[in-house]
């Protein structure tokens, strides 16, 4: 397990550093001992939660589905790069494995005045299947849904793209840029 510490004025900020160190644990116990702090048996992040378990209990992972999302974080993550390298002032923050939604992303500003997430989600309840997504900040309030490029916004957050989608192109990761600059392109349209 990689435990990631941010440090700097302060954990928000563009100017904080983070450093990475390898830590080592066959439980959730071990590695939050690791990590500097002890699981919390109440930790809620919505109904996708997953039950509490018993954190001394081995954790098992199935090397095949670990594989496969670390292919899936893999092609997000590329796709992302590419577009954040095109932008010319994207004032984007790390990428990273969000640990409540188990998502990678990233969040950048669209437009003056105008964030949005980027990521690739491995599922969940809302998509069953993984899906990248481009996530407005304040999308319900936005008004986007009813702007001329609301054919793109076909999630309740933004806009998703679905791995069948990827899964058929020809070029995968063109396809990935595709879908996150057409979201980028419809919210500075939108400002």
């Amino acid at each position: 397990m990689f435990v990631e510490r941010v440090s700097g004025d302060h954990i928000s900020s563009l100017d904080a550093s983070t450093t990475v160190v390898t830590v080592a644990g066959s439980s959730l116990n071990e590695l939050c001992r690791h990590a500097g702090f002890s699981p919390d048996p109440g930790f809620w992040v919505g109904d996708d939660t997953p039950p509490f378990r018993d954190p001394d209990q081995p954790i098992r992972l199935d090397g095949l589905a670990t594989s496969v999302l670390g292919e899936w974080y893999l092609l997000g993550q590329r796709a992302i790069d590419e577009v954040v390298a095109s932008l010319p002032d994207p004032a984007a923050t790390v990428g990273r494995l969000w640990p409540e939604h188990f998502d990678y992303g990233i969040d950048l500003a669209a437009a003056p005045g105008v964030r949005c997430n980027l990521g690739a989600a491995g599922g969940d309840s809302f998509h069953a299947e993984p899906y990248l997504y481009v996530g407005p900040w304040g999308f319900a309030e936005s008004g986007l849904q009813s702007a001329p490029a609301s054919a793109y916004w076909n999630a309740p957050f933004g806009a998703v793209l679905p791995f069948a989608d990827i899964d058929v192109a020809d070029d995968p990761i063109g396809t990935a840029i595709e879908f996150f600059m057409n979201g980028l392109a419809a919210l500075r349209s939108a400002t």
